[in-house]
């Protein structure tokens, strides 16, 4: 078996998606907690732009409480090749 070493761009990109990833994710907690359609137009804003900005090819988020669903949204693309858009049924699997 041969293994293959990651380039530093490689490694740079994913870096940027983790960390792109770990923002948006603090933003939809913090505008989840405090609820209301002001926040929910935060959260979109925040996830349209990491998709806009190709810091994520696509991202589908749901936040819920004991009370239910309070925050859900999908976008971006499934396949950045493609381009089926992201919907809020999108697995993390391959796209079919």
């Amino acid at each position: 078996m041969t293994t293959r070493s990651q380039t530093r761009r490689e490694i740079l990109k994913v870096t940027a998606a983790l960390t792109a990833t770990a923002s948006v994710g603090a933003v939809i907690r913090h505008a989840a907690a405090q609820g209301g359609a002001a926040q929910s137009r935060q959260i979109d804003a925040v996830l349209r732009r990491a998709t806009e900005a190709k810091e994520v090819p696509g991202v589908v988020a749901l936040a819920a409480n004991d009370k239910g669903v309070i925050y859900e949204g999908a976008f971006g693309t499934r396949d950045l090749a493609k381009g089926p858009a992201m919907t809020l049924d999108t697995s993390s699997g391959s796209p079919r």
